[in-house]
Parts: structure tokens; C-alpha cells; sequence
């Protein structure tokens, strides 16, 4: 059989796998979401050694082995840290480090003797090299499905092992029957996992507990959840995905978008103040992430009216508005909450510039016409407090 075929069609996948995401980059990417050797040391992002890296990856070969003869437990997540930095002081890295060396000397020596078995280890180490990390990164440590095409050559070496290793039909029957038994268990169930999002991220996360991506996956579909249901989400759920987000922004402190979702958490706990701090960091981490903006002057508006409304604060809650308005000059909530607090402080000529500021953007905010109009009023200039209220009104109806 000669081999071009092979090649060129080894050369055709590196070609177009080449084209799509270019040419590997000098500079390693210190993201981990990105780049599974990164690790977090002395409170920055710094690259695994070499040894972590070959003794990790060594680790993961060992890993793929092991859940083809033995598919437990299974997840759909090996983001960092479910598969930890590895040294080679761990006895996992040389087993996966020696079985394979094994299987590519069987490759060699069974070639010619035993064709079938060979071809069918030469499938799976090849099959191998694409998925490993060894050749170049994919992102990620390891995945179950990484292994499907690695996985044919499994199967047939299992075979041929089962056709010639074993002679006696009462024994391959009972061998069989309970494989086959126990295998079916575990895909049912396993199956049933996969019922939806919410079913899979908090039923993975137990299983990869260190990942952060699972972690803030878990956390999401949770909050998310709790933000589209009808009904009231009890907190204790919510602080569930609360811990989540926080053990996964301890694994990855840059990880902007569990900081995001966490944000989201304490604002349904109405815990405004904690819900602002972790916005905030997501905007440290990205300046320009526009939905942890949005939120944060959201949060910033429901504090405020729970500083002014239930803790009689209101400095407190002007304070929060000038900086929900730093970042949102033209927020109309904003805006109206601030005159309302000068108002309330009896500071009314400049609760009248943040009414007057509301129809500058919207000239006919029906609200702003008929704060004006009671300010006014307040402030002894009943005719144009009433042309306000009247205006007001006439919107009112205008819209019904």
C-alpha cells in the first residue's frame, strides 16, 4: 500500500486548519480560557514549565486511555483547573508516558506479524497526535469527544484482542453480557444528563469542580434561570451560583464574564453594593464591556433608591447616581432619580436642572413634566408648575 494518500491528505488538513486560524503566534497568549499551560503564580498569568507541560499532557493521554476501558466518571468540561498543573512527581504522567511508548513499539514490531493490530494502534496514537497538544494547542487540556476518531482504532485492537485472545464461547458470552450490561447503564444515564443546559452544567460541575469554564457555566444557568422565571427564585439557589462564580474567579481572577454573571447574582440578592464591585472588576479586566456598563448603572440606579427609599440615605444615594452618570451622562433613570434626591434634600433649582435634562433627550418623558410641574409648584411658580402638569397630562392621554 503506498502512503501518499495519507500524506496529502495530512497536508490538505494542516493546510486548511492553517488558513482558518493562522500560523501559531511567538507570543504565548496568557489567557486561560485560551491557553490551558497558563497558571496563575504570585498573582500574575506566567506559562507552565516545560516539564509541567510534557508531564500534564503526559497526564492527559493517560486520561483518554483510561475512559476508553473505563468511561467514568464523564464530563463535558476539562477547561483549567480540571486537569491540575502536573509534575512529574505524580505517577499518572509516567503511566501515560510509558503505555503510549509501549503501543508505538507494538506498532513497530507487530507490523508485519500482526498487520490488523498494528494498523489499529497506528490509528489510535495517530489520531492521537492531533488532539494531544503535542503538536499544537487546542485550547483546552482534553475533551471525551476529542478522542472519537482515536476511538476506531480502540475498537478495532479491541476486537481483534477478543477474536484471538480469548477461545472459549461461554466465556466471551458472560464477558460480553456484562460489558455490555453495565456499559448500557452508564449511557442511559449519562444520557439523561443532556436533557438540557441547565441539567448539564450543574450536574458537570460536580464532577469538574476545578474548571473554571464549568463553574461560571453552572453559575450562568442558574442565574439565568432565576432572571427568566416567572415566579420568585429562592436565594439559597442563587447563592449556590454565587459560590460557583466566586470559586471560578478565584481559579481565573481575569475571568471578565464569571464576574459579569456574578455581578448578576448578587443583584438578584439585592446585595447592589457586591453586585457593583464585581461589574466594576469586569470592566478593569475589559474597559470596553459594554453589558457589564449597562449593568452596573442598572445596579447603580436600584442601589441608590434602596440607599434613599429604605435606609433614609439619601447622600448615599446621590453619591451612587454621580457615578452611575459618569459612566451614563444621558441615563434617563439616572437622571430622574437624582432630581427626585435633590428634591427630597430640598435642593430644588438643581432637581430642576435633572428634570430639564430628561426632555432635552426625551421632550416628551411624561415623568419629567410632571416632576417639573410639582418643583415648581414647590417653589411658588404655580403657572409654569401648572403648564407642566398640564403637559403632563395631555401625554398621558395621548398615549392611551
Amino acid at each position: 500500500v503506498r502512503p501518499w494518500p495519507v500524506y496529502l491528505a495530512t497536508t490538505v488538513y494542516l493546510i486548511i486548519r492553517l488558513s482558518v486560524l493562522g500560523w501559531p503566534s511567538s507570543e504565548p497568549i496568557l489567557e486561560m480560557m485560551n491557553n490551558p499551560f497558563v497558571k496563575l503564580e504570585g498573582g500574575q498569568y506566567v506559562m507552565f514549565s516545560g516539564p509541567e507541560r510534557l508531564a500534564t499532557i503526559a497526564h492527559t493521554l493517560w486520561e483518554y486511555m483510561r475512559l476508553l476501558f473505563f468511561p467514568h466518571p464523564l464530563t463535558h468540561d476539562y477547561y483549567p483547573r480540571h486537569i491540575g498543573v502536573m509534575n512529574w512527581n505524580a505517577l499518572t504522567p509516567w503511566i501515560g508516558l510509558i503505555s503510549h511508548i509501549i503501543l508505538f513499539f507494538l506498532v513497530m514490531r507487530s507490523k508485519d506479524r500482526k498487520p490488523i493490530l498494528s494498523f489499529a494502534i497506528a490509528f489510535y496514537l495517530l489520531g492521537l497526535t492531533l488532539i494531544s497538544n503535542i503538536i499544537f494547542p487546542i485550547g483546552t487540556h482534553m475533551g471525551e469527544r476529542f478522542i472519537f476518531m482515536s476511538s476506531l482504532g480502540f475498537c478495532l485492537a479491541l476486537g481483534w484482542l477478543w477474536h484471538n485472545g480469548i477461545k472459549q464461547h461461554s466465556l466471551k458470552t458472560g464477558i460480553l453480557i456484562l460489558v455490555l450490561g453495565a456499559l448500557s447503564f452508564l449511557t442511559v444515564k449519562r444520557s439523561a444528563v443532556w436533557k438540557d443546559d441547565h441539567a448539564l452544567f450543574t450536574s458537570d460541575v460536580m464532577t469538574s469542580y476545578n474548571s473554571a469554564k464549568a463553574l461560571n457555566a453552572a453559575g450562568g444557568v442558574i442565574i439565568d434561570r432565576c432572571m427568566d422565571s416567572k415566579e420568585s427564585c429562592p436565594d439559597t439557589e442563587i447563592q449556590k451560583a454565587v459560590d460557583y462564580l466566586e470559586r471560578a474567579t478565584m481559579i481565573h481572577p481575569n475571568y471578565k464574564n464569571a464576574h459579569l454573571i456574578k455581578g448578576n447574582g448578587f443583584f438578584l440578592l439585592n446585595d447592589y453594593k457586591a453586585a457593583s464591585q464585581s461589574y466594576r472588576r469586569a470592566l478593569d479586566i475589559d474597559p470596553s464591556f459594554r453589558q457589564a456598563k449597562e449593568n452596573l448603572v442598572i445596579t447603580y440606579n436600584n442601589w441608590a433608591q434602596q440607599l434613599g427609599e429604605q435606609e433614609n440615605d439619601v447622600d448615599g444615594a446621590i453619591r451612587v447616581l454621580n457615578r452611575a452618570l459618569e459612566l451614563d451622562p444621558d441615563n434617563l433613570e439616572s437622571l430622574r432619580l437624582a432630581g427626585v434626591a435633590y428634591g427630597v434634600k430640598g435642593d430644588l433649582d438643581r432637581a430642576i436642572s435633572f428634570f430639564n435634562r430628561i426632555l432635552e433627550i426625551e421632550p416628551d418623558n411624561i415623568g419629567a413634566h410632571r416632576n417639573l410641574g410639582v418643583t415648581h409648584m414647590r417653589l411658588g411658580n404655580e403657572e409654569l408648575g401648572k403648564t407642566y402638569l398640564r403637559k403632563a397630562e395631555n401625554l398621558k392621554k395621548d398615549t392611551e
